[in-house]
């Protein structure tokens, strides 16, 4: 294949998706599209969404390909110490939640840690659980977003996840907002629609060019490149406006 001039290239990372999943996509896209409009207006339902959700870990050590991590030797033997590559089992990290609208990011100067949101607790839950989610929503969410939409007319939206749809959480968010996208027209496996995902991997992308030492030095990085997306209120504005493109683009796909 190199003769040929070929290069080899890794697949995208992509979710998988059933014949009953991609059903479900698409009609979630037609109902979402028909209440909140196929084009983005300002002042309209596109420009007042807020699109919210978790991030995965962001770790001190980004994530490898062990395909690179390759010694050139004539013998196994003759690489010696340069083939051993120690590295953590477990790398730290941190999670975090925050949300992207059409006027910046949520909440603007910086996200939300879940290891600092965690410390409000006695005992410290090892995970996110309804309650954290829901006294997320009325104490940190709703101010957060009132900032930019002090009338109350933002709209509100998370993901299908459980913490999200359980009975504490549903009625935090019914409290704290006027208006949600109805979890109702909510297909699961919908992160690709949604710019809050390419929030998270310009966030890790920023933090992973940087030579990152403790948990401070990380938290300070993801702060910093948040304030940097947050500060591009053009690249907000056209992710947002980007998600009925998105939607259209599934229904044609079929998936």
């Amino acid at each position: 294949m190199k003769r040929n001039g070929c290069k080899p290239y890794h697949k995208y990372r992509t979710q998988k998706l059933l014949d009953n999943h991609k059903w479900k996509r698409v009609q979630s896209a037609k109902a979402i599209l028909k209440k909140y409009g196929k084009e983005y207006r300002e002042g309209r339902s596109w420009a007042r969404l807020v699109n919210t959700d978790f991030s995965a870990k962001i770790k001190i050590t980004p994530s490898r390909n062990s395909k690179n991590d390759v010694v050139w030797a004539l013998l196994r033997g003759a690489g010696g110490d340069t083939l051993n590559g120690a590295q953590e089992k477990f790398s730290l990290g941190e999670m975090i939640w925050g949300g992207i609208c059409s006027k910046g990011l949520v909440p603007s100067h910086r996200p939300i840690f879940v290891s600092e949101l965690a410390k409000e607790y006695e005992p410290q839950p090892k995970t996110v659980d309804s309650k954290m989610y829901a006294d997320l929503i009325r104490h940190k969410a709703g101010p957060a977003i009132d900032a930019f939409y002090p009338n109350g007319d933002c709209i509100f939206q998370d993901d299908n996840a459980t913490i999200h749809r359980s009975r504490l959480s549903l009625k935090a968010v019914e409290e704290t907002f006027e208006n949600r996208l109805d979890p109702k027209i909510q297909a699961s496996k919908m992160a690709d629609i949604y710019p809050i995902e390419n929030v998270w991997s310009i966030v890790k992308t920023k933090v992973d060019e940087k030579n990152i030492t403790s948990l401070a030095h990380l938290k300070r990085e993801i702060t910093s490149a948040w304030k940097e997306i947050d500060q591009d209120k053009e690249l907000c504005k056209k992710m947002m406006a980007s998600i009925p493109k998105r939607l259209e683009s599934l229904i044609k796909k079929g998936k």
